[in-house]
């Protein structure tokens, strides 16, 4: 595995250690883990999930667009 893989690999782990999913609607983590693991493992090159979060201090949902793009030809990223 090369370098490069390897910090996006612990990059991804120290994300998904942290409560990246606090507030999101049950329903809707298995899908938003799927579309970032896939993302972080770069299986695409766009990031692109939809899904429902309860912010902090509110009682409903909201809808959240979230949108990654990582840069040609680097280990960058955008989101």
């Amino acid at each position: 595995m090369s370098s490069m893989a390897c910090r996006r690999l612990s990059f991804l782990n120290k994300l998904l250690d942290q409560d990246l999913f606090a507030g999101l609607h049950p329903d809707d983590q298995p899908g938003v883990q799927a579309d970032l693991t896939s993302f972080m493992n770069r299986d695409s090159s766009d990031y692109q999930s939809i899904y429902r979060i309860k912010l902090l201090g509110q009682e409903d949902y909201v809808l959240l667009q979230a949108q990654g793009k990582f840069l040609e030809d680097t280990d960058c990223f955008l989101v």
